[in-house]
């Protein structure tokens, strides 16, 4: 990819395929959150494909990250992510599961200044016929240390603090998740008591794009007030980790993800459940 300066994103943790394909080879570390099979079907020239499993805990009913950063950031380093090069991220938006936006959300927490999403994702690329690359790309060597960004990660104890009026506890799965099914094996079904209900899919368009007005107006049909916090969760963080971004990019600033989610709020049998 050629030539010419990126155009700056008119919105926080999102870019254009029009302003990634404008951007210099070699300034920007672009990794492709999709499977292994949809990559080597066509990917976007000089992606290194991630997978968000391989950034967790271990590897049933967790979503939390690990505790070793500096073992975490080695791995990132792998993959070409650099401290001063910034980093776009790609999947399969409404058709995927916000792979994605964890991949930013991670490098967000990690302290990557320069992280976002390529909106409308792996199809809109396509839309645009830019280049299609099936070389399996090396990554660009990186350096990269983790400086932990605090108030955008939520653990289990913030979620129990959140007083009603003091805040939005956003579950973002889907309606039949909220009221107890139990589809990714989890301990428990239900919702946090308190929780409000938005699927993540329904900030994005038909086309998996983000429509700052029509998403604005859902929030603020859900009750959202964006003058106060935010916890987002879902299963396992990813899908929550999404909702992050996509809260951050419309201007909400105080929004964590709860990485470890429902798979960490119901392994303790103690933390109540709703269903109603």
């Amino acid at each position: 990819m050629i030539a010419a300066p990126l155009v700056a994103a008119a919105l926080a943790f999102v870019t254009t395929p029009a302003e990634l394909s404008s951007r210099a080879a070699g300034t920007v570390t672009i990794l492709d959150a999709r499977s292994t099979g949809d990559y080597r079907e066509g990917h976007v020239p000089g992606a290194i494909r991630i997978d968000w499993t391989d950034f967790r805990d271990g590897w049933w009913r967790t979503g939390k990250l690990p505790s070793d950063l500096v073992a975490l950031a080695a791995r990132l380093e792998e993959s070409g992510v650099d401290g001063d090069r910034g980093v776009v991220v790609y999947g399969k938006a409404r058709e995927g599961w916000g792979e994605e936006g964890r991949i930013v959300w991670m490098l967000a927490y990690l302290g990557h200044s320069d992280v976002s999403i390529l909106d409308g994702g792996w199809s809109a690329w396509r839309e645009l016929g830019l280049p299609v690359s099936r070389a399996r790309e090396s990554a660009l060597p990186g350096r990269f240390a983790a400086r932990p960004v605090e108030r955008i990660r939520a653990s289990a104890a913030d979620v129990a603090a959140l007083r009603p009026g003091s805040g939005t506890l956003l579950d973002v799965r889907t309606r039949a998740e909220f009221e107890g099914a139990t589809p990714h094996f989890e301990a428990r079904g239900g919702h946090i008591p308190g929780a409000v209900h938005l699927e993540w899919k329904e900030l994005l368009d038909a086309r998996g794009r983000l429509d700052p007005e029509a998403a604005r107006a859902r929030l603020r049909a859900a009750g959202i007030d964006p003058a106060k916090p935010v916890i987002t969760y879902c299963t396992a963080g990813v899908r929550a980790a999404e909702a992050w971004l996509l809260l951050r990019a419309l201007g909400y600033a105080d929004v964590r993800n709860y990485d470890g989610s429902w798979y960490d709020w119901t392994a303790d049998e103690r933390r109540p459940v709703a269903r109603e």
